[in-house]
């Protein structure tokens, strides 16, 4: 860091440029000039602001970080046969019906993210795309065109 300034010299208009400074420079280069003698306290100033900057990205970095945790959590216990990343979701218990056959699902917009229209899907009992929610909720894994759920995720039932 530069310990010691250019003396100026006062010019019209309040202004100062170093001593021996050419007056007929343009404006630009007299900025330019006038930055060096304030480059000091500058950098002064920005020092000061850097820990709070750095506490900012810091901030920002591990906010990131675990919304990025909690999403790849979210899906981490769904089995891949049944979720490519996006159509399994947690569904209201409400929509959930156990008919003499089976599980039946009545799903609304709203009810599930990928849901737009109403829907409804029949799983047999005892059939390999009814598996164990690790949550204690009903999840549900969907087709694109909605055509065909993949898997229903059931909670354990205490008969």
């Amino acid at each position: 860091m530069r310990s010691e300034f250019l003396a100026c010299q006062p010019l019209r208009g309040g202004t100062a440029l170093p001593q021996g400074a050419d007056t007929k420079q343009s404006p630009h280069s007299q900025v330019l000039e006038m930055n060096t003698l304030t480059e000091p306290r500058a950098r002064r100033v920005h020092r000061a602001f850097l820990p709070v900057r750095l506490a900012r990205r810091l901030a920002l970095a591990v906010g990131a970080g675990l919304f990025l945790a909690t999403q790849v959590a979210a899906h981490s216990w769904y089995d891949p046969a049944c979720c490519s990343g996006r159509d399994c979701a947690e569904i209201p218990v409400q929509k959930v019906h156990a008919d003499p056959g089976g599980w039946r699902v009545t799903l609304m917009p709203g009810d599930h993210p990928m849901v737009d229209r109403p829907v409804e899907y029949f799983f047999k009992w005892g059939e390999r795309r009814i598996r164990k929610s690790e949550d204690g909720a009903f999840h549900i894994c969907l087709s694109k065109s909605l055509n065909h759920a993949y898997c229903l995720y059931q909670p354990e039932m205490g008969f």
